[in-house]
């Protein structure tokens, strides 16, 4: 009687239980990924904001009224898909013939379960005033 023996192959590649775990790594690290990500381009979508403002010569004109900057500013970062910013955190004050514009604001997004990444911002530029 003759015996049969196995010959095991080598396997080639990757088996589906590997693919799935990698399948659930990445999706594990994509996830919260996106979300920081997000808060990264509002923080450089609030930054081109300012500099907008600062390089808008025909708006330096009206540059006295507080009012009118905050505004422009919140029409300019709707524009850029930016509405988590309010009016409170966007501060306007005259001083030296120059008019500062702050914005400060404060990320907080939920990762996983009760695991946040938490981010503030705070951009400022100065526009000269002015002169009457």
């Amino acid at each position: 009687m003759k015996l049969k023996t196995r010959i095991f192959k080598k396997q080639n590649g990757m088996s589906m239980v590997s693919w799935l775990l990698l399948l659930i790594l990445v999706i594990a690290i994509s996830i919260p990924a996106t979300k920081i990500a997000q808060m990264y381009i509002n923080s450089f979508h609030i930054a081109a904001a300012l500099k907008d403002i600062k390089l808008n010569k025909l708006f330096q004109l009206n540059v006295n009224d507080p009012k009118h900057i905050k505004k422009k500013l919140l029409k300019s970062l709707a524009i850029l898909n930016v509405t988590e910013v309010t009016p409170d955190e966007i501060t306007v004050t005259n001083a030296d013939g120059k008019c500062i514009v702050r914005i400060q604001h404060h990320y907080k997004e939920k990762i996983l379960f009760n695991r946040y990444f938490t981010m503030d911002v705070d951009e400022s530029v100065e526009l000269p005033t002015a002169n009457k």
